[in-house]
């Protein structure tokens, strides 16, 4: 039996910065938080910017990237494929450069 707390999300991009046909990202989280961070190790490499934050709303199933603490980079639409019950409705991640 997994853990309950996990569940698998499907991850589709509008686009990563100047790049428009992204792949979705398939992902196990436990809560906002890993689920931000997953998405923000899948698309920091192909961003050129010195600070790229990712935040994810659990509530709304939508999240989006910036570049350079204020430009858009790109809008994230979020779907639960396996129900767990993650924990933890916004979270956002990033680096500061």
């Amino acid at each position: 039996m997994g853990d309950r707390n996990i569940s698998s999300y499907l991850c589709t991009f509008d686009r990563i910065g100047r790049h428009h046909k992204v792949p979705a990202l398939v992902a196990d989280a436990a809560s906002a938080v890993d689920l931000a961070d997953k998405i923000f190790q899948h698309v920091r490499p192909q961003l050129y910017s010195d600070v790229v934050t990712v935040s994810v709303d659990l509530e709304e199933m939508t999240g989006r990237i910036t570049v350079g603490l204020v430009r858009p980079a790109g809008q994230i639409e979020i779907t639960n494929i396996a129900r767990g019950r993650a924990r933890g409705g916004m979270a956002v991640v990033g680096d500061v450069g």
